[in-house]
């Protein structure tokens, strides 16, 4: 061997690297719908950014027609040239949606796996595109065959010239390998887009623009107390009101937040009972998570700065320790309403743990005891009682 340094081009098992890719993102024919259908709604929203144009308007529009294997997502967004299709779509790691102008628009995806990850259910993938001022639009496709035929080979992707998505827009064919149950991919996917703005149609029935609002039911609520509050949390202000149902259970009605000073978007309404929370932007629905809490939370709440991991089943750090805050926040404020009535404090017996480790037990002086005369008193009335003197106060716990 010579003693003059030498090299070689490192390979790629490209086959088994997607398939690790793509089972980890579009194990499901849910999953694959899903993610295509918020890839369309992100393109309505730059489009409809650059317009200036509220993305409701009659000019957007996204379909979905599942037939048989063919499961098919049109939308009348920004469309993509064949040099975008090849250099984002068709690239992993590439991502035309982290620019300032994707921020604003208010789109979420920002991951960049592409088309390839489609390969977790499909066999083969289309995807037609047309933007506005271009004469011609693009058809490109990849079946599992020619991946399969490129053995250690990054793939050929075919292009050709087609109009299919004029005047502008995008068109993704997918051709799973087993055929999906159709109306369980209509029920998964209207729980994901029933707040977009936007129209979103799957097999012409329209699943979307349902009004997400802060509060349901509310003219069977009572405000408590009667006006907007706002409630604290280090630099974290929450702006909203506090409602409660027949049974004492408390809602919070949110409809502002600021960080340090910084006006941010954020929607929703929270119960203070044990559940999870949909997390939705701009009416998307990014996932369902449980956070952490003493009396328990649940709901639904928007925000733009709700950012889910690529899986889209979860959210990522920043947005699970921020999503914690703003529940600290509305937990502290709930317990200070509940506290304040013993008949909230016989609802919300979790509430004890809460005092106890924040060290409030001073605050229990409205629980209700039953005492060995049967007679009923409250912590505050035999305290006061024992500070008068001649009563004695055993106490015990269980």
């Amino acid at each position: 061997m010579s003693d003059q340094p030498t090299s070689f081009q490192a390979g790629i098992d490209f086959e088994s690297v997607l398939r690790i890719i793509s089972k980890q993102i579009y194990e499901t024919p849910l999953a694959f719908i899903r993610e295509n259908v918020q890839n369309a709604v992100d393109a309505v929203r730059i489009q409809a950014h650059r317009e200036q144009i509220d993305p409701a308007d009659v000019r957007y529009r996204i379909d979905i027609v599942v037939s048989g294997r063919e499961v098919r997502v049109r939308d009348t967004g920004n469309g993509m040239t064949a040099a975008d299709l090849e250099s984002l779509f068709w690239t992993i790691g590439a991502s035309g949606k982290r620019t300032e102008e994707a921020a604003a628009a208010g789109c979420v995806g920002t991951f960049g796996i592409g088309g390839f990850a489609n390969f977790g259910v499909c066999d083969k993938l289309e995807v037609i595109s047309k933007t506005q001022d271009a004469p011609h639009g693009t058809l490109t496709r990849l079946s599992e065959a020619d991946i399969r035929g490129a053995g250690a080979r990054i793939p050929s992707v075919t292009v050709e010239q087609s109009d299919a998505a004029a005047p502008r827009g995008t068109i993704v064919v997918g051709y799973l390998r087993t055929e999906p149950n159709v109306e369980e991919l209509r029920r998964y996917l209207r729980d994901f887009v029933r707040f977009v703005p936007i129209a979103v149609y799957f097999n012409g029935e329209r699943i979307s623009q349902t009004k997400f609002t802060d509060l349901d039911d509310r003219e069977n609520l009572t405000e408590v107390p009667a006006h907007q509050q706002e409630w604290r949390d280090g630099d974290l202000v929450v702006s909203g009101r506090l409602y409660e149902d027949r049974g004492h259970t408390l809602v919070a009605a949110i409809t502002g937040l600021t960080v340090a000073n910084d006006a941010v978007n954020l929607t929703g309404q929270i119960r203070f009972e044990g559940g999870v929370i949909d997390v939705f932007k701009r009416g998307f629905k990014l996932c369902a998570t449980q956070v952490p809490s003493i009396i328990g939370v649940s709901g639904r709440l928007d925000c733009d700065r709700f950012v889910p991991t690529a899986g889209r089943d979860s959210l990522d750090n920043a947005t699970t320790a921020f999503l914690g805050q703003l529940a600290q926040a509305l937990e502290r404020v709930a317990v200070e309403i509940v506290l304040e009535s013993s008949e909230r404090i016989a609802q919300h017996t979790r509430i004890f743990r809460y005092v106890t480790k924040r060290g409030l037990i001073d605050k229990l002086g409205n629980v209700r005891v039953n005492m060995a005369d049967g007679s009923e008193s409250t912590l505050a009335d035999i305290r006061r009682r024992a500070m008068d003197g001649g009563v004695g106060v055993f106490f015990g716990t269980a």
